[in-house]
């Protein structure tokens, strides 16, 4: 098997047992006696899990090359990153960072995260609603786009000011968007609703193993310019939380993860009884489910759309927002509007 420029390398796809080894300048991954190789120049990023044994040649390579590597947990949650010289970030974007949670910047980044993300919401339902037109969803969408016009931040000084404010808004348009997506879900999956740890039902562990990755090409994004992922403007700090890359992961999860599931389920090709797997009170995915939601997620990343007037991928423009949101605390910008998601 070829890797495509920037592939991720995924050893196993959650299957125990795999190997990932160093073979000259390549990655060498084994799962169940097959051997495939990657040129390092081709890969941008590699996830590891439970079960998978490294050499630290295969490791070294990577951080020579600049290449992400990530380890997930059972639930494939991003737990720890390999983190090289060149990810380690700038002190003055840090310290902008930090000083921001404290001045009308925090506030402006705080409210604009979570209203393209509202917006993001919306315009999905109102895309998808468009194929065949369901009263309820219609309805979703204008009172989520009504909340957003009702709601200004005002003269809020610092982010701590006006937080719950901005939850309060956000939540209710969550709610709306959750109710509707439910509508537009096949009824013989189960989903009713957002449920995790366990997941409910195949729909809510395919979003969550899809958020998975997306947390780490967010966290990424967020190293590659010199932010600090753990410091947060509308997540607020706690121990062991991500916080910054939970707030950018929030304008991306419906037009990459949510639209790459949705997609699956509504061709048929995601399953109850193939692609999830009890677990406890709840299911997690089965190895065919990871595979398939890992394919279809990827896919979506690497598609080619047009942002701000220019060609680029998801996963370019996670970067260009991580780069936009740090040049807008250095003062390179004289304001901050996170992107929003238009279907056409």
């Amino acid at each position: 098997m070829q890797a495509r420029p920037n592939a991720t390398v995924i050893p196993g796809g959650g299957t125990k047992g795999a190997a990932l080894r160093k073979r000259r300048n390549r990655l060498v991954v084994v799962v169940d006696g097959q051997r495939n190789e990657y040129a390092i120049d081709d890969v941008e990023q590699v996830v590891l899990g439970p079960g998978v044994s490294v050499t630290t040649d295969a490791l070294l390579l990577a951080a020579e090359h600049g290449t992400d590597v990530v380890l997930t947990d059972w639930r494939d949650d991003p737990r720890g990153r390999l983190l090289t010289g060149g990810l380690m970030g700038a002190a003055l974007t840090k310290r902008n960072q930090l000083a921001a949670m404290s001045d009308r910047r925090g506030v402006r980044i705080a409210w604009e995260l979570a209203r393209a993300k509202c917006r993001n919401q919306a315009n999905l339902l109102a895309r998808v609603d468009r194929e065949a037109p369901d009263p309820a969803v219609t309805e979703a969408v204008r009172r989520i786009r009504s909340a957003l016009a009702g709601f200004d931040p005002g003269d809020a000084e610092a982010v701590g000011d006006v937080r719950s404010a901005i939850f309060a808004v956000e939540g209710g348009a969550g709610r709306l968007y959750m109710e509707a997506l439910a509508r537009l879900m096949p009824e013989q999956l189960g989903f009713v609703g957002r449920t995790r740890r366990p997941p409910a039902d195949v729909v809510n562990a395919a979003l969550s193993y899809g958020y998975g990755i997306l947390h780490s090409q967010v966290q990424r994004g967020l190293y590659l310019v010199g932010l600090e992922p753990a410091v947060g403007f509308l997540h607020t700090d706690r121990w062991g939380r991500s916080s910054l890359t939970l707030d950018v992961m929030e304008i991306f999860r419906q037009p990459v993860i949510d639209r790459a599931v949705l997609t699956l389920a509504r061709r048929g090709q995601l399953r109850s009884d193939e692609h999830a797997e009890p677990h406890g009170d709840g299911v997690y995915l089965s190895p065919p489910g990871r595979r398939l939601v890992a394919a279809q997620v990827f896919d979506r990343l690497n598609a080619t759309f047009t942002y701000r007037g220019q060609a680029a991928t998801w996963k370019q423009v996670i970067f260009l927002e991580a780069r936009a949101l740090a040049s807008f605390l250095l003062g390179h910008r004289a304001t901050y509007h996170a992107y929003t998601h238009r279907w056409a």
